[in-house]
């Protein structure tokens, strides 16, 4: 049989915000289900290779994720966090398992920050913080729409890989490997150029051909390589290449 006393607690009194008010809830329990043992005051933190529990909430740990906090958490345990911060630890990683929206209320130095913080640490989560003010917007939060022209772009994009070649010319003549890889980027070119023409007659966006874009992203990959081998051409490629294939292949 599931003890219901034990999410009183995070469901129903840590929503109240005084004490007057969690008493008299902690009373209703009691006057109807004969027990007042729905406040826990002997919640345990523990941090296991594989889960983090806090009290009877259990999260599990990102092994992959390598957190630089992670032995020190991890070493001093159950200590590391105030004892006043078990309960709402607990219910706000009964909040995170759950996926509910949590509101953390309290004034300047109560531990919200700590709590959130060693929480995420300690499962070796990221913890994305975002700073708002009286002046921020739903926008800062969720993000907006931004008019972009795609037109723009593509010619943009085209002519940076013009000048890119037409500068593989004058540059990468010195020896052997630069004229070889010169010369992939030259069949490369004239390829891209060839499904570019032939998709133009359409009067369409070319870069919303899946084709044209994998033998762009190709080019591209053959043109880093080749930078690696002469300092000239990577400069060039740095001053006249301004945006890459993955700026524009959700174009549509």
């Amino acid at each position: 049989m599931v003890d219901v006393g034990k999410f009183v607690d995070t469901i129903y009194t840590q929503r109240l915000r005084t004490e007057v008010d969690r008493s008299m809830l902690v009373e209703r329990y009691e006057e109807y289900f004969g027990s007042s043992h729905c406040i826990r005051t002997n919640s345990t933190f523990r941090i296991t290779d594989a889960h983090v529990e806090i009290g009877g909430a259990i999260l599990v740990r990102d092994l992959k994720n390598i957190c630089s906090f992670e032995n020190s958490v991890k070493n001093l345990g159950s200590s590391f966090v105030f004892r006043s911060l078990y309960r709402p630890t607990e219910a706000v990683a009964y909040c995170v398992k759950m996926n509910w929206p949590c509101l953390l209320v309290g004034h300047a130095s109560s531990g919200k920050t700590t709590l959130l913080k060693v929480l995420s640490e300690s499962c070796n989560m990221h913890l994305e913080e975002v700073v708002l003010t009286t002046s921020s917007d739903v926008n800062e939060l969720i993000g907006g729409f931004e008019q972009v022209d795609t037109a723009e772009i593509e010619a943009t994009f085209l002519n940076s890989l013009e000048h890119i070649y037409d500068h593989a010319f004058r540059t990468l003549i010195m020896n052997k490997s630069q004229v070889e890889i010169l010369e992939e980027i030259s069949k490369l070119h004239w390829n891209l150029s060839k499904s570019v023409a032939v998709y133009r007659g359409r009067q369409e966006l070319v870069l919303s051909n899946d084709n044209i874009l994998f033998q762009a992203d190709v080019l591209l990959q053959k043109i880093e390589k080749a930078s690696s081998l002469c300092f000239n051409f990577r400069q060039s490629c740095f001053f006249c290449f301004k945006i890459n294939v993955n700026d524009v292949s959700d174009i549509s």
